[in-house]
Order: C-alpha cells, then structure tokens, then sequence
C-alpha cells in the first residue's frame, strides 16, 4: 500500500474512534436509557406527574411498582427506582387512582374509582401530603357523586 492511502486509513480509524468515545446525547423521543423501570408495574399508569425535584408521581389500577406494594398511587424517583419514603399506606380501595395532581405546596391530589384513600372513607377524591401520607384537613365527603350522570 501506498503511503498516503495508509495515511488516509490511520486518520478515517482515529476519527471513527474518537466519534465512538464523544459522549452522546439522545435525541428528542429516543429511550433514556438511564431511566431503569426495575421489576415493572403489574397494572395500568392513568397519569403521571412530575416534581420539581423530577421525582414522578403515578396513579393507576396498578397494585405493585418496581416491587414495592403501592395500591393506584406511588412515587419513584427521577432515575425509575421506587421510592420507599412516599407511602400512601393502604393506597386507593376499590378500582384504583387515576389522577393525580401536584399542588405548588407539594401535596398531590388524587383522583380515581375509589372509595378509601389510606384507610378512610373518600369518594372519588383524595389529597395526599408530600410523604404519601393522607392529607386529614382535606376532606372531599361534600360534592364527589359517584354517578357521573350518564
């Protein structure tokens, strides 16, 4: 081989590899690939918000999430992992959460098919703290009907 075709193949190989090892960025709507969902979720996501901090808030039909016991509501961290220190106890009783809301002090309303949230009564609507816990000055008895009127 000639000299200069040598030449020509040492640096297409040196800019291949030096492409290779550039760090990469994704483009809208590809796979985070970072984002790791663990064991899954065993039931429907009906919405998803997102926390400042980039944590997620999910309410569903789900009853498990990345093997964690989180009945229609539960958090995970920015990463996909669950996140154990928010824990809304018993969860949603009956069908499941389906909405949930963040509020701009950091409480998280919940909306869905149920009929308990955390072991009380509440039709159809729930407020929950930061941590998951039930929110008690937050009581939705007056004005939730279950009939949706057709």
């Amino acid at each position: 081989m000639k000299p200069r075709t040598l030449k020509i193949l040492a640096l297409s190989f040196l800019l291949e590899l030096t492409l290779l090892l550039l760090p990469s960025h994704a483009a809208p709507g590809d796979v985070d690939l970072s984002f790791a969902p663990g064991s899954g979720i065993d039931g429907s996501v009906n919405s998803v918000a997102v926390q400042p901090d980039g944590k997620l808030i999910m309410g569903g039909g789900f009853r498990t999430i990345n093997g964690l016991v989180r009945h229609g509501i539960a958090r995970l961290h920015a990463d996909g992992s669950g996140d154990a220190s928010f824990n809304a106890g018993t969860g949603a009783t009956g069908v499941g959460g389906g909405i949930v809301v963040l509020q701009p002090d950091g409480r998280v309303l919940a909306g869905g098919d149920f009929t308990a949230a955390n072991g009380t009564d509440r039709t159809l609507v729930a407020r929950l703290n930061g941590d998951g816990s039930r929110d008690g000055s937050f009581n939705s008895a007056i004005g939730a009907d279950t009939d949706s009127g057709g």
